[in-house]
């Protein structure tokens, strides 16, 4: 009996320091996607604070609960692809996109386009930047970090776009999309207008009341099509949609570089 007793305290303890190695090696993870997060809000010229990064790590352990959920897999493995999906994409180097290279010294203006239009930046930070146009020569966009959503004139100074040098910055048609369509599109867009920045962008997909309050750049473009017209823009279909996506998308088509 009583080795039977000391061989079942044994198991026990090898499920828990097993339970405890899963433990710590998920919260790595996390950790990880907190580092990510904070880097691409720190080269915006953001620095979170110690606030707003606990925050993003309970909705980082969220999401990846609910994605591994969703996904019929494990906690680990959710975070793997995360993580694989966040590291492609802050590369931002691979397939249509050129990135690298330095950014010009003078910010350059958007050339006019149609309503319905998307702009694609190409600049030397370790993302990329997409926008929307709302007519000719007007724009809405989700700025970056400590900025809001805003609707405003290419000639205006905000809405100067820094390139970096053999960019491939263009301006995007979006196929299939209708001249009524491309109305729905911007007036969704131009409704949210002074919504806030949304620091996470590892889960910018859903539509929830409380995603509503806040948005990046490339959330509030693949929302608006999404949303509007039934276009999805997200050339991966991962978890997150990001401007290199969009760029990707089969869907879009350059048809003018600046």
């Amino acid at each position: 009996m009583r080795r039977i007793v000391i061989l079942t305290t044994v198991f026990v303890l090898l499920l828990s320091s097993t339970s405890f190695a899963r433990g710590n090696e998920l919260n790595v993870k996390v950790d990880t996607l907190v580092d990510y997060m904070n880097y691409v809000n720190e080269q915006m010229g953001y620095k979170m604070s110690k606030s707003e990064i606990s925050e993003q790590r309970k909705n980082i352990e969220k999401t990846i609960k609910e994605y591994a959920e969703e996904q019929n897999i494990s906690v680990d493995q959710a975070a793997d692809a995360i993580i694989e999906e966040v590291e492609s994409e802050i590369n931002m180097y691979s397939g249509r996109s050129s990135g690298g290279g330095d950014a010009r010294a003078a910010a350059v203006q958007l050339p006019s386009a149609s309503k319905g239009n998307v702009f694609f930046t190409d600049n030397s930070a370790p993302y990329n930047h997409v926008g929307l146009y709302t007519a000719s020569n007007k724009i809405v966009e989700a700025p970056g970090t400590g900025e809001v959503v805003h609707h405003e004139l290419i000639t205006d100074q905000s809405t100067y776009q820094s390139v970096s040098n053999n960019s491939q910055s263009c301006v995007m048609s979006v196929s299939g999309l209708s001249t009524s369509e491309a109305d729905d599109v911007a007036n969704w867009a131009i409704a949210k207008v002074d919504k806030e920045y949304d620091l996470d962008f590892l889960n910018n997909k859903k539509f929830t009341t409380a995603e509503d309050e806040k948005y990046n750049c490339s959330e509030l473009v693949w929302k608006a099509f999404k949303s509007e017209a039934d276009i999805n823009l997200d050339s991966n279909g991962g978890l997150a949609v990001y401007p290199n996506n969009i760029y990707n998308s089969n869907l879009t088509t350059s048809i003018e570089e600046y």
